[in-house]
């Protein structure tokens, strides 16, 4: 047996050589692969597709696939397969059966993430976020908003997308990333308590500047330490990188602090973590539901009578652009400023203006700022968009909603897409059934335009 190929894919896949050595033994000529169907004897024989195999099975040979061959050629008489024997007597026959008729169909069923109605998880609890003892984060929110079932996979199921590590050429973007975030928190708090923090318009002295290359020189040895970096030559150049990164970001604060007025206060604010002076967050959803939210900010300005959140980024900030008071949660997502916001307010017990912003501290992000001042209006918006999240998951909605289908370098999402092979079918079948009366909230925070134009036609019928 030799594979023909992944019917998803355009390349064939070549036969092994062991299949070219048996038709050399048996035929006495090696073929190529090309001509191996057309060279061997009768005992060759290519199966088209698993269906195919199946319809011209003479034996078969277990019952599954004799109960599957005869459902196949019951279909093709244009019999109704649910009342064939084979369903009617193998309740995992029927099952199997009304699986493939809900997919197919543009319903949001059980077999496409609707809990709703059939929610037995063989004793898997289905918590809420807002239930009592409960402490979530933005980031614990976030994917239930960019997709459902991402979630449901993985924060109700406690199933992880596995792991196939390689040979690590070059430092992780998630090292990386903390690698910056250790180097300023221990630096900003050392200069924050020692009373060493410039006047907003004024230098960093060149002592401070030094401060802060040793400690991050001393992050990125005990990195090195631990053989998070890669390989030597590409760290040589990686670590370069990063610590002009951080020179550059002690002009990129000293042009902050002009242009805000501002001074740093406070970083790595934390509340709600373990062993934080701060309790969690309580927001308030409802007339009976709490929420506790939990985090820790990267810095705290403060500013006049008010105060700047800010949250660092080491990556790209191509998905943050467009980031408004009109639009502070896009798609659901990006809950940090809106959150943190609040937890500034009920931390320092202010009523001031708080300005949030995602600050790109590295040369790949060109050290921007993304952000808009939190006011009230804000606060209700983004208030909006997390009740959306906790009612669809307190309702079981949990839809698989993939990206629109794009040559990607890397897989986006492997709950979506666990094979590697592609979300072209299930992006098909998000298509169909995202206009289901039980997935329109879901729709109104992910797709909102769309919303509003499917409430137009029907507004005019």
């Amino acid at each position: 047996l030799f594979p023909r190929g992944d019917l998803r894919r355009s390349a064939e896949r070549a036969p092994s050589r062991w299949l070219l050595d048996a038709v050399d033994v048996h035929d006495g000529v090696r073929p190529g692969a090309a001509d191996l169907a057309e060279t061997s004897g009768d005992w060759f024989r290519e199966v088209p597709s698993f269906v195919a195999g199946l319809k011209r099975n003479p034996f078969p040979a277990t019952t599954q696939e004799y109960d599957v061959a005869a459902l196949l050629s019951h279909d093709e008489a244009r019999g109704d397969v649910a009342r064939h024997e084979s369903a009617a007597h193998r309740p995992e026959v029927r099952r199997g059966i009304d699986l493939v008729r809900a997919r197919r169909s543009s319903r949001f069923t059980r077999f496409d993430g609707n809990l709703a109605t059939d929610g037995d998880l063989r004793g898997v609890r289905r918590p809420s976020p807002a239930e009592a003892g409960q402490l979530v984060s933005a980031s614990r929110l976030e994917p239930w908003a960019d997709c459902p079932h991402k979630y449901f996979v993985r924060d109700v199921l406690g199933v992880d997308a596995i792991e196939a590590p390689d040979e690590q050429y070059r430092i992780t973007a998630l090292d990386r990333g903390s690698l910056v975030h250790e180097a300023l928190d221990r630096w900003l708090t050392t200069m924050i308590d020692a009373g060493r923090v410039p006047e907003p318009g004024e230098r960093w002295s060149a002592d401070a500047r030094a401060e802060l290359q040793a400690i991050a020189g001393a992050e990125c040895d005990r990195l090195e330490e631990r053989g998070l970096v890669g390989r030597r030559l590409h760290w040589q150049r990686d670590r370069r990188a990063i610590l002009r990164d951080l020179e550059r970001f002690v002009e990129a604060d000293e042009e902050l602090r002009a242009e805000l007025g501002s001074t740093p206060i406070a970083t790595e604010l934390a509340f709600g973590m373990p062993q934080a002076e701060h309790g969690p967050l309580v927001l308030p959803l409802d007339d009976d539901r709490r929420l506790h939210v939990r985090g820790s900010i990267d810095r705290v300005d403060r500013r006049g009578d008010g105060h700047v959140v800010l949250d660092y980024k080491t990556g790209s900030a191509r998905d943050y652009r467009g980031l408004s008071e009109d639009d502070p949660v896009p798609r659901g997502k990006l809950l940090q400023l809106p959150l943190y916001a609040a937890a500034v307010r009920q931390v320092l017990g202010t009523d001031g203006a708080v300005l949030g912003q995602f600050w790109f501290v590295s040369s790949k992000g060109g050290f921007v700022r993304h952000g808009y001042a939190v006011t009230e209006a804000v606060a209700d918006h983004s208030l909006g968009a997390i009740r959306t999240i906790v009612d669809g998951i307190e309702a079981g909605h949990f839809p698989l909603h993939p990206r629109e289908p794009s040559w990607l370098p890397f897989n986006p999402c492997w709950f979506c897409d666990p094979d590697d092979l592609g979300t072209r079918h299930v992006h098909r079948s998000w298509e169909r059934k995202r206009f289901d009366p039980e997935l329109r909230r879901y729709l109104g925070l992910v797709e909102p335009t769309l919303l509003t134009e499917i409430e137009a036609v029907e507004a005019e019928r």
